[in-house]
């Protein structure tokens, strides 16, 4: 396929999921609207991912403010968190770290939750964009194909749990992001792609980071088998390739460590931690009655 061609077919992708998801998405925000709600959780939603972002966004005022003044200041604890806090290690979870939340630095309070619903609206049209992406690198250009694909993929059930806690639906942004820069390893590239989604992941969220990891491991043990032990150096450019992974892999978690390393540091000295929790080898018998009406 052309340069030409292939950018063309880019184009009215975009043009026609940009369309089709703003028809959805405006289904959606009427649904709200017309039930006279914010997409902000009762639960959760209320008491920490909005709550964490209004104080993100007035922390990050005020270190701007004492930047274009003159006097840095770059506060670090609270002492009305809990019985005091450190900013870092409590707001990483939520907030630090989440592209998705660094404008609202920018934003007045007042448009607070206008902002908060339309970063979850971003998250989803992006990770549309993402799941394209792979399908393309994949050899997958129907228009119709990847339009349903990407369209069933951001208004899936998880998509839409998401909305509660929007932190979530960066990692339908990220993993595909994620296998994509690990066909271009397979395919013989160097590996910046997979580096930057490694780091976004990284910086995002510690607790998805090493769901990601585990399913882009599986996936790209998985592929490169396929690939590669039907020849005769099958193994050795396994082994090759395994150094390459790790390479990059350890490149892009240490481009995150600033923001990975003191979440490590605070679980360990967690004594939540050296509590004993006991797990059952079998779910119990609700679950397996449950379990084909979920499937």
């Amino acid at each position: 396929m052309t340069f030409k061609k292939e950018k063309r077919q880019k184009e009215v992708f975009l043009l026609v999921y940009t369309i089709l998801f703003s028809v959805s998405a405006g289904a959606m925000l009427w649904y709200f609207s017309a039930a006279g709600k914010q997409m902000v959780w009762k639960g959760d939603g209320l008491s920490q991912h909005y709550l964490a972002l209004c104080y993100y966004a007035r922390w990050g005022k005020a270190v701007l403010g004492s930047l274009l003044s003159g006097r840095p200041a770059f506060p670090t604890f609270n002492m009305h968190m809990g019985f005091g806090s450190d900013l870092f290690t409590t707001l990483q979870y939520y907030v630090i770290g989440d592209p998705f939340s660094l404008p609202a630095v920018f934003v007045p309070q007042r448009y607070m939750l206008e902002f908060h619903d339309a970063m979850i609206v971003l998250r989803m049209y992006l990770a549309g964009l993402s799941f394209d992406g792979y399908c393309r690198t994949m050899g997958r250009r129907d228009l119709t194909g990847n339009l349903c694909g990407a369209l069933v993929y951001v208004f899936s059930t998880f998509a839409l749990f998401g909305m509660r806690h929007p932190y979530f639906l960066n990692a339908m942004i990220w993993f595909p992001l994620l296998l994509t820069g690990a066909e271009r390893i397979l395919r013989g590239s160097k590996g910046r792609l997979f580096t930057i989604a490694v780091f976004l992941s990284c910086i995002s969220n510690f607790y998805f980071f090493y769901m990601l990891v585990l399913m882009t491991v599986v996936y790209v043990v998985w592929r490169a088998c396929r690939i590669f032990l039907q020849y005769t150096k099958g193994v050795k450019v396994l082994l090759l390739l395994a150094g390459k992974f790790l390479a990059r892999g350890v490149l892009g978690s240490a481009m995150g460590a600033c923001f990975l390393l003191p979440i490590l540091i605070r679980f360990v000295g967690d004594p939540r931690a050296a509590g004993e929790t006991v797990y059952g080898k079998l779910y119990s018998l609700s679950y397996y009655a449950k379990l084909p009406e979920a499937f």
